[in-house]
């Protein structure tokens, strides 16, 4: 009834190969990590620079 329908599917459809996949997804897990690292060093570098305001300073502004 669908003749050639596998050709086409093949031509119009591409399957990555599973390697490329992990690599892709073992790169992204890297970059996730890095993004988790920048924000904890961020967060600290906040901290640091709000701890030693007082509130009534910030009132005063």
């Amino acid at each position: 009834m669908f003749f050639g329908l596998d050709i086409v599917t093949q031509q119009y459809i591409y399957k990555q190969p599973l390697e490329k996949l992990k690599r892709e997804i073992k790169i992204e897990k890297r970059l996730i990590q890095r993004q988790k690292i920048l924000l904890n060093r961020t967060n600290k570098k906040y901290k640091e620079f709000t701890e030693c305001i007082t509130s009534n300073e910030v009132k005063n502004d």
